[in-house]
């Protein structure tokens, strides 16, 4: 086992070896300095624990942003972090967790900030974005697995501490996406760092995610089977008409897409091809896309809900042809390149997984956050919040769904599992937002008021909304799974009051 100075572990798979603790601890209780430093008092080149400091600016307050110290920093091998701290604080921190392949730095936020949080990110192990070459290097994979938000936290807080001269009261973490996955990373290894947790669009299983685009990426590029966007349309309009009013609203927002058993078939061309139908081989796509996708037995992708079809092509552009596709998704080739094959070479278009089945086991080791047992993280008090949008097209919200029903098993049952983990799904929402449905959300506040005054978030009624031009233009109430918002039958159908949350 390789060990920083600080004692963080660098082993290639402590992840599967200590699965719930990690291998570092908390000093939430170390004393704080006596004297708080000025932002031009942290310097190039200072070390500050794991962490090396970069720069220390101070920002005028400008807009919607106050003033504020933003730290930067960077956590070898590959990792670059930013603290930033408000003059007005409210004793509060919350990191904010990244996406796809990392790289890049959150922006501040200007809502967190503006409250008083401190705000902490960090770039996950990789310091070029959109690249997984990162991958090649045992520490630098580490990181972006299941390390780097635990190390950035460490280095974050004693910045925090020094800068403001005592302790924080309260920390919170706030992800979707590769931040989703980072966040249960936090909750299940590194139960200490954080009080309060919200998990959106959490990538799970992120190695059956990432091999899950290789074998998508064929499905909708292939020859044939290419869905077109007119198509999608098509698609999407059909499942509508056949489904959109279970919820008694027709607004083009599924509800309850479990519950929807449109099948593509009936949609075959019957005469010449044409955007108005599907051939065959479309049909294929749709189906395999809504199905389940197993290899030797063991499912990797649980399939999207109806509903998702219209950003299935996502950005993914341009024609293919049998003998050179022109185009291949990029995570399906950086995954296939550096995660698994090594080999830069490599192309997702022609990718066989099952020889390389131990390989991406063994990368499962490192950062699936699936561990049902959440024990550590309730014993201390901490909250969780997990939410998704049932029309993610990246993420499949099944995989969520499956998560909390296993934390609910493992917590003891419902009323054990309602004491510290909450569930919502978002109909007709996007990979973390887009989508017809209303996709802007504030679940910080209510993780926060239940982590310090024990509000029960399913109880106070969340809004989501869809602005538009700086107008709200949709609300929906937030229901808590597995309840829905259903059309109380009068009202606007755009407005949140004339929708009540009931049960499936």
């Amino acid at each position: 086992m390789l060990l920083t100075p600080n004692g963080f572990c660098r082993l290639i798979f402590c992840a599967a070896l200590f699965p719930l603790a990690g291998c570092g601890g908390s000093d939430d209780d170390a004393p704080a300095p006596t004297t708080a430093l000025a932002c031009t008092d942290f310097k190039a080149g200072q070390t500050i624990g794991d962490g090396v400091i970069v720069s220390a600016t101070a920002v005028a307050a400008s807009g919607p942003l106050p003033e504020f110290c933003d730290v930067r920093g960077t956590l070898a091998p590959k990792t670059a972090f930013a603290i930033r701290m408000p003059t007005q604080w409210n004793s509060r921190t919350v990191f904010v967790g990244g996406g796809g392949f990392n790289g890049n730095l959150a922006a501040p936020n200007a809502q967190y900030l503006s409250s008083g949080f401190a705000q902490m990110a960090s770039t996950g192990g990789n310091d070029v974005p959109n690249t997984a070459n990162f991958a090649l290097d045992p520490l630098a994979l580490n990181d972006y697995s299941y390390l780097s938000v635990h190390r950035t936290y460490q280095v974050g807080k004693e910045i925090v501490r020094s800068y403001y001269g005592k302790n924080e009261a309260k920390n919170y973490f706030n992800g979707c996406s590769k931040g989703g996955q980072e966040a249960l990373i936090e909750a299940q290894r590194w139960p200490a760092d954080f009080d309060g947790i919200v998990a959106m669009a959490p990538a799970i299983q992120l190695q059956s995610l990432f091999l899950g685009f290789t074998r998508n990426n064929k499905l909708i590029f292939t020859p044939g089977g290419n869905l077109t966007p007119a198509k999608l349309t098509t698609l999407n309009r059909a499942i509508l008409a056949a489904c959109d009013a279970q919820d008694g609203a027709n607004d083009g927002i599924l509800s309850q897409p479990k519950l929807c058993t449109f099948n593509p078939a009936a949609l075959r061309c019957t005469g010449a091809d044409s955007d108005a139908c599907l051939t065959d081989p479309q049909i294929t796509t749709a189906s395999s896309l809504y199905g389940t996708w197993s290899i030797n037995g063991k499912q990797y992708l649980p399939g999207f809900y109806l509903g998702s079809e219209v950003a299935w092509n996502g950005t993914q552009t341009g024609d293919v042809t049998a003998a050179t596709p022109r185009y291949s998704n990029l995570f399906a080739d950086q995954y296939v390149r550096y995660f698994v094959t090594q080999n830069p070479a490599a192309s997702a278009f022609t990718f066989d997984p099952v020889p390389w089945l131990p390989r991406i086991t063994q990368l499962s080791l490192l950062s699936d956050s699936d561990n049902p047992n959440l024990a550590a993280f309730r014993a201390r008090g901490g909250k969780l919040i997990l939410y998704h949008g049932l029309a993610d097209s990246a993420i499949s919200p099944k995989d969520t769904e499956a998560y909390y029903q296993a934390v609910v098993t493992a917590a003891g049952g419902q009323a054990e599992a309602d004491k510290f983990v909450k569930a919502f799904f978002n109909p007709g929402v996007g990979h973390c937002t887009g989508g017809p449905g209303a996709d802007t959300v504030d679940l910080l506040t209510p993780v926060m008021n239940w982590v310090e005054s024990g509000t029960d978030p399913t109880t106070t009624g969340i809004t989501v909304t869809k602005v538009a031009q700086g107008a709200t233009v949709l609300s929906r109430p937030l229901c808590p799974y597995p309840q829905y918002p259903r059309y109380k039958g009068t009202g606007a159908l755009t407005d949140a009051g004339s929708f009540v949350c009931t049960q499936p």
